[in-house]
């Protein structure tokens, strides 16, 4: 498995501990403490961070999630624009990247097209 790069910046796992150790069970202190102390970069690491961790660990992971089709094109465009600018080539990136978001970009095509019909 892949590791994010910002998982080896010091500051950033120092910031991470601390406000994980600070607010253990409040990840909304935890975001709103991190957007106090970081950078925007930081932040929006570590909102990404404490949402699939909530998302993976706290019985959520099979939970159903409802969103609008605007909400899912913005991610959908923060996506686009994260690849375009990745300063790899490697397949091993792009694979993974692919093996994680293909499953949502089919499942959101699927519906869209299906409610279309």
């Amino acid at each position: 498995m892949l590791n994010p790069k910002h998982y080896e910046d010091p500051e950033y796992r120092k910031l991470s501990f601390e406000v994980q150790k600070k607010f253990p069970d409040d990840p909304i202190a935890q975001i709103q403490y991190v957007e106090k102390q970081g950078s925007v970069k930081y932040n929006f690491l570590y909102l990404l961070d404490v949402t699939q961790r909530e998302l993976l660990y706290r019985e959520s992971f099979d939970q159903e999630l409802t969103f609008r089709s605007g909400t899912v094109e913005y991610l959908l465009r923060a996506l686009h624009f994260a690849v375009s600018y990745m300063d790899t080539e490697s397949d091993d990136h792009f694979k993974y990247l692919t093996s994680k978001g293909s499953p949502l970009l089919l499942q959101s095509l699927q519906q869209v097209t299906e409610q279309k019909k």
